[in-house]
């Protein structure tokens, strides 16, 4: 019996406070506090944050508000006013209909409080459909019973415009009331705003419905302390915020502590108003009891949990004989009695479990679960796996497995069938190979390079290397019936040329650095070149790979062995701290480029003001060895021609390929027993 094990370690539970983004004694000076103290306290340890340019926002969403859409294969995204699919390439569009585009939403209008640092900030600034945008207006956000709006109209968008149906608001009426899943979004984004401007005024025009500004105050209404308490009790803090929280953090370093700690919004506008805040009675979002959607953050409130984040394992085909072995995590949270593992439904008997049981003195850990299929016959097959622990909501997965015919996989390296490094012989259909053969880095060594494999035979030289080329056995294709994989090699050949090599990049205040400010990139004080422009031959563009600059022309060219001779830069007509220049640890050895990513990352200075630099130009080195590969074959022989010879119907010549005799005959090469066609020249 053959065996694949293939391991999916997915941790199910929430992230351990080892781990908490939240900086060490970043909130210590709150406790203690409570009420409009509390709130002082708050402000001071969240003011004076990094200000971003608000030209410069959309350069900052990719890394806040953008998710991976497996569907579509890029990131999309997360929109709190619809469920429109948006990309970067939809910012700022026009709005006359929902999807078409999308643009900056103030939360806290900025009719209602005018310019400053607030215009821009990260944290109450999203991005959103540009269409619901314009018909929130300035509308203050509240709940409505109307909710014959423009808003809604059955397409894609979130939430209502609509006469206000909550207490405390009847003078103007009209609210806008957001999605339910993301009123506790709002709520503590507005609780934030509270907290980091609570010196500055929030309640001009609309915004007096919301807030209010008196000394020593909560500075909300108590309107809006009714309607934000409620939001933020019944709609808890999420994943989605905790994530967005830790990346602003990393460009604006200032957090939003009504996230970090939600049950702080109680000591200053709910139960707890009259108490002083004793940090034991009180969870952060990296908690060992947090649990994301449904946590206030009150100490001891949760009941005991089985935490897993997938409810499915879906097992690749595999054939009869052989075994599938998938795994997934789950934490135990406040268990009181022993994890029971069990697998029914139809086909419980070709899948197992282990272990099948944890002690309750072992139960509140993460655990690693492994599930075998074994399958019998060949069919589809599945099974329901469920744990159990008293006391703890049943967790259930899905399993779901494939097992298929089998097929035929035939290696051949210079043109013989081969079994080196006993490569997968037969392959489920629908399924992948798991090993591939030792093919000779070359046939003949300093002429000769091993490429990779392709099920077509490739006897003709080609432009540049197939598509469907694979070099690792995770690459290769699905198979669908029985293959023949032929290893492919190019033939090179190395010249001394010389090449452009010279990149320079230009900054300025366009590019979001702030006269006095930090550079708003993760590492303060740097500076990112990308080469993926061109050089001065249109027909090079420069890159780094591995552990070497490369340019690709119009032949595979790769420069080897480059190194950087020069650098330099200019600054304007301002002052600057320091004019020196040097490269992060690891990226630069001498002059000689080490890095392995696509980014060349330079501190310029020893401090985080950068005032009026022009340009930064790196010089490669001029005199290089240029590779140029050519003549893909699935064969490390030569092809020699013999002598031509003629044909009543057309022109027909001989050919040697690897000691054996072909002919070719108006372009196609033919076996010269029964003149079998071979492959198209």
């Amino acid at each position: 019996m053959r065996k694949h094990i293939i391991c999916i370690f997915i941790l199910c539970c929430g992230v351990n406070a080892s781990f908490a983004a939240i900086p060490e004694n970043y909130y210590a000076s709150i406790v203690g506090k409570k009420g409009a103290n509390l709130l002082s306290t708050l402000h001071s340890i969240i003011d004076n944050h990094t200000v971003i340019p608000y030209s410069s926002l959309e350069d900052y969403y990719p890394h806040i508000d953008f998710f991976y859409n497996a569907e579509l294969e890029q990131d999309t995204l997360w929109d709190i006013y619809s469920t429109c699919t948006f990309t970067m390439d939809h910012a700022n569009r026009q709005q006359s209909d929902f999807c078409h585009g999308w643009n900056k939403e103030h939360t806290v209008c900025q009719s209602w409080f005018g310019n400053g640092d607030m215009v821009s900030d990260l944290f109450q600034v999203l991005p959103t459909d540009a269409r619901v945008n314009n018909l929130r207006s300035n509308w203050p956000y509240g709940e409505t019973d109307t909710r014959n709006d423009k808003v809604t109209k059955g397409v894609k968008a979130l939430g209502h415009l609509g006469g206000s149906s909550f207490p405390g608001y009847t003078n103007i009426g009209t609210v806008y009331e957001p999605d339910d899943q993301y009123k506790g979004d709002i709520a503590r984004i507005y609780f934030y705003m509270v907290a980091r401007y609570l010196d500055e005024y929030l309640n001009a025009s609309n915004g007096s419905t919301m807030f209010t500004y008196v000394q020593n105050t909560t500075g909300l209404t108590d309107y809006s302390v009714a309607l934000l308490m409620k939001w933020h009790r019944q709609d808890p803090v999420s994943q989605k915020e905790i994530n967005r929280n830790d990346s602003v953090y990393q460009f604006q370093f200032n957090r939003n502590p009504f996230v970090d700690y939600p049950y702080l919004a109680e000591y200053i506008w709910g139960e707890k108003t009259n108490t002083n805040l004793n940090m034991l009675d009180v969870i952060s979002c990296y908690d060992f009891d947090f649990i994301p959607g449904e946590s206030s953050g009150k100490a001891g409130e949760n009941d005991p949990s089985l935490r897993c984040a997938t409810t499915t394992l879906i097992y690749p085909a595999i054939m009869q004989g052989e075994q599938a072995t998938l795994s997934f995590t789950v934490q135990g949270y406040r268990l009181t009695s022993d994890i029971t593992c069990s697998i029914s439904g139809a086909d419980a008997s070709l899948f197992s479990v282990d272990p099948a049981t944890i002690d309750a003195a072992d139960a509140n850990a993460t655990h690693t679960y492994t599930v075998t299929y074994t399958p019998s016959a060949i069919g589809s097959h599945s099974a329901l796996l469920t744990l159990t622990s008293t006391g703890a909501e049943t967790f259930q997965m899905d399993l779901a497995a494939v097992c298929a015919q089998s097929c035929n996989v035939t290696w051949k390296i210079d043109g013989d069938a081969t079994t080196a490094g006993d490569p997968t012989a037969q392959v489920a259909l629908g399924g992948n190979v798991s090993l591939l053969p030792d093919a000779p880095s070359s046939c003949n060594p300093g002429s000769d390079m091993f490429m990779g494999w392709t099920a077509t035979p490739l006897l003709t030289p080609v432009a540049e290397a197939p598509d469907d080329l694979f070099e690792e056995a995770e690459a290769a294709p699905v198979v669908e019936g029985d293959v023949t994989y032929y290893a492919v090699f190019a033939h090179e050949s190395t010249t001394q040329g010389s090449e452009p090599a010279t990149e320079t990049a230009s900054f300025t205040s366009a590019d979001g650095y702030k006269n006095g400010n930090k550079i708003p990139t993760a590492t303060a004080g740097s500076v990112t070149i990308t080469f993926n422009k061109s050089g001065a031959s249109t027909e090079a563009t420069y890159y780094t790979t591995g552990n070497a600059l490369r340019c690709y022309a119009k032949s595979k060219i790769e420069l080897t062995g480059a190194t950087i001779t020069k650098v330099e830069f200019s600054f304007g007509t301002e002052d600057h701290t320091s004019n020196t220049i040097t490269a992060n640890t690891g990226q630069l050895n001498g002059n000689v480029w080490t890095g392995s990513t696509t980014n060349l990352i330079f501190t310029i200075g020893g401090d985080s003001k950068f005032r009026g630099i022009a340009s930064l130009t790196i010089t490669y080195v001029d005199q290089v060895t240029v590779t140029v590969f050519s003549d893909y074959t699935t064969s490390c022989g030569t092809q020699t021609a013999l002598p031509e010879v003629k044909s009543k119907s057309a022109s027909v010549r001989k050919i040697l390929i690897d000691g054996q005799l072909y002919i070719e005959r108006e372009g196609k090469i033919y076996n010269i027993l029964g003149y079998k066609q071979l492959t198209t020249k």
